[in-house]
């Protein structure tokens, strides 16, 4: 092969590798577009068995990225099934940072805007969209559910996939605790408002004496004034 060959050989495949890659994400955004909305419906009705063939659908088209992921490790866990795999390749991807960038990017105001611009970045799945709301409710009601027994890696993942912070959840734990030994506490606005509260009632009145005229009593005025605190103490 000569030289002018391998330049023409070199030139050939300059063209032809980004046009597949134009191809393939097309073809990625594509079916993405098209398989979020059956995955929120099925996700949203509880209809289990069908999210998992359209994750295989994405995953054949744009290959394996975070939200494919972590609803796939959502519903093994969900199924009960072994999720110990699909967990360890979701770390060692690192795609938590990659979710964590996401819901930084959704709090902003310009969160369309951002998405527009880096649809690539965000797998071409719209940021705020209503499937990772559902996620979330699903995370958050398997990690107080008394159905599961979790283990410490599903856990840790659900607790990122729910979007709570850990001491958040040991405080909130605390707390419940307390009310529990607590149920009915004082009422602490209302014993204040009552504290050293003093009031006073005025009166007047007839005094006669039972069983008709009297010629030692006879009927006479009375005034009074009576003072009263609050039972509170």
């Amino acid at each position: 092969m000569n030289i002018r060959q391998l330049a023409l050989m070199i030139l050939i495949m300059s063209c032809v590798i980004p046009t597949k890659l134009l191809h393939g994400q097309e073809n990625c955004e594509r079916y993405t577009v098209e398989t979020l909305p059956l995955l929120t419906q099925a996700l949203n009705n509880n209809d289990f068995d069908k999210i998992d063939p359209l994750l295989n659908s994405i995953q054949a088209s744009c290959g394996i990225n975070e939200f494919v992921q972590r609803l796939r490790i959502l519903m093994q866990i969900i199924e009960k099934k072994n999720s110990t795999a699909a967990i360890d390749l979701y770390w060692n991807s690192q795609f938590d940072k990659s979710f964590l960038q996401r819901l930084d990017a959704a709090d902003q105001d310009d969160f369309s805007t951002q998405y527009e611009q880096h649809k690539e970045k965000y797998n071409f799945y719209p940021l705020r969209h209503p499937l990772d709301g559902l996620i979330k409710v699903r995370a958050q009601a398997l990690l107080v559910s008394d159905s599961y027994t979790l283990t410490d890696q599903e856990k840790d993942i659900l607790q990122l996939f729910s979007d709570t912070d850990v001491s958040s959840a040991v405080q909130d734990g605390r707390s419940n605790e307390q009310d529990n030994q607590q149920p009915f506490p004082a009422p602490k606005v209302y014993r204040d408002r009552q504290k050293a509260k003093l009031g006073y009632v005025p009166s007047i009145g007839v005094v006669t004496p039972l069983g008709g005229a009297n010629k030692i009593f006879g009927t006479n005025v009375s005034f009074g004034f009576m003072l009263m605190s609050s039972l509170e103490r």
